[in-house]
């Protein structure tokens, strides 16, 4: 049987967060994960499959030994930014103001509210559970798999999107992402006219002439030796790279570069 439903799982995860809060901060900690992995609207890229990146995702979850594997990924993440977060602690806060509308100043907050509600959500996160040990003992990964394929077969039974509370919210993300890749393909064609120096024969980036810094470089080079400048010589000839080479040149003591 096969999902047809991008938003079911997640929905139906969502409608249990409650109760995992209410056994233990373990339980919700990896059940909201798997809620948010799960959410389309989470996701901005152009061409994604939600559908197939659900199904993905629950094979990777669907019994206990792999959900164990699932845990351990999600508390090594959680405790990698362990680091992260004492570095800033060290770290001197730059105090930015901004000018309100009555001419009064007020500080101004150096991260969005939501990503200071992260960064809180992963310091208590740390706080309660210093290693795995204490976290693992706080979940209950029989009820957790219980809850995961219970929803998984709900999910499955769910027809379509459109008869889910949340499907409105789903279109208009949708029509975000697209709105937003259309700017960026308007911006990208805008600046169609200004040149890009590429090579036929490589698919990267590269330059068809020598780089333009090269020329300041043996015009510094050549006016300490003889006045002379780009300007003055073909920049293929030998007189302009002085036939023994211009960076030999340039390493010569002789010239007084030193």
């Amino acid at each position: 049987m096969e999902l047809r439903s991008e938003l079911a799982f997640s929905n139906f995860l969502f409608e249990n967060l409650h109760e995992a809060q209410q056994k233990s901060l373990a339980n919700y900690e990896i059940l909201f994960s798997l809620f948010i992995e799960s959410d389309p609207t989470q996701f901005f890229e152009e061409d994604h499959d939600h559908i197939n990146y659900v199904q993905k995702l629950y094979k990777k979850i669907n019994t206990r030994e792999l959900l164990n594997h699932y845990i351990k990924e999600y508390f090594l993440v959680g405790s990698a930014s362990r680091e992260e977060v004492d570095e800033k602690k060290t770290e001197s806060s730059v105090k930015t103001y901004f000018v309100n509308k009555d001419g009064s100043t007020s500080l101004k907050p150096e991260k969005e509210p939501w990503a200071m509600k992260m960064e809180e959500d992963r310091k208590e996160f740390i706080k309660n559970y210093p290693n795995f040990e204490i976290f693992s003992k706080d979940l209950d990964i029989d009820y957790l798999l219980d809850l995961i394929n219970k929803c998984w077969i709900k999910a499955l039974k769910c027809n379509s999107d459109e008869q889910l509370e949340n499907y409105k919210e789903l279109v208009e993300h949708k029509k975000t992402v697209k709105k937003m890749f259309d700017e960026l393909r308007a911006v990208s064609k805008s600046n169609d006219d200004y040149p890009v120096y590429t090579n036929e024969s490589s698919e990267s980036e590269s330059y068809d002439e020598e780089p333009y810094y090269l020329d300041e470089i043996m015009d510094s080079h050549n006016h300490l030796k003889d006045g002379r400048t780009s300007e003055d010589c073909d920049l293929d000839s030998d007189d302009y790279w002085n036939q023994e080479g211009a960076f030999e040149e340039a390493t010569d003591k002789d010239d007084n570069f030193y």
